[in-house]
């Protein structure tokens, strides 16, 4: 099915008509699709700035028969990384931070420091080891997941090999939390495409 709206109308009487046709076109495609299962989650679809449908579907948690809302907040694993990297790449456009430069400038006691730059953590080169003894089921504090790994050994000298692993990104979140003085929750409003701030779990 085939959804469009005129992106050259100013009658906001007509955008609002149309509107109110594609949200109902929309609701009744996901519901059926809702209904024979193949998806489940939430949807959110603006129009020049205009929410035309924001709605959840089917189960968050089949277990306690919780459904997804419009608010429901959903755990993106390694996804979360991409936010991330794009949050490092604004702060390195705004001249807050260099990629090239060792971590060690902007964590002034963090172990090999002085070898590590944020360029390493972005590709996984870094070297880091992942957490020891990290349960991702309990709540725990950044600072306190990030003395996980900060002071083991390296698993290799920085830049001379590609391991894929968590604690790089951990770590280049602590370090934006540490730059800008607030916790880090990525918004793409002024930079992207006007999704908002996004809470990254």
């Amino acid at each position: 099915m085939n959804f469009s709206v005129s992106s050259e109308c100013s009658d906001r009487s007509f955008l609002a008509h149309n509107h109110e046709t594609l949200r109902t076109r929309m609701n009744e495609y996901l519901q059926a699709y809702e209904k024979l299962d193949y998806f489940s989650g939430s949807v959110l679809v603006a129009h020049n700035g205009e929410i035309v449908l924001n709605e959840g579907y089917e189960m968050a948690n089949r277990e306690h028969d919780v459904k997804n809302t419009r608010d429901t907040i959903f755990q993106l694993g390694s996804l979360s990384k991409s936010f991330t990297a794009a949050a490092i790449m604004i702060l390195h456009e705004q001249g807050s931070i260099s990629t090239d430069h060792t971590i060690g400038r902007y964590l002034a006691d963090f172990p090999n420091g002085d070898k590590i730059t944020i360029h390493h953590l972005l590709t996984h080169t870094s070297g880091l080891s992942h957490p020891v003894g990290l349960n991702m089921k309990v709540p725990t504090r950044l600072e306190n997941v990030v003395q996980k790994f900060r002071d083991q050994p390296l698993a290799f000298p920085p830049g001379e090999q590609f391991q894929y692993g968590n604690s790089g990104y951990i770590l280049l979140t602590y370090l934006i939390e540490q730059i800008s003085g607030k916790p880090f929750v990525f918004s793409g409003q002024t930079r992207t495409s006007g999704t908002g701030a996004t809470r990254v779990l």
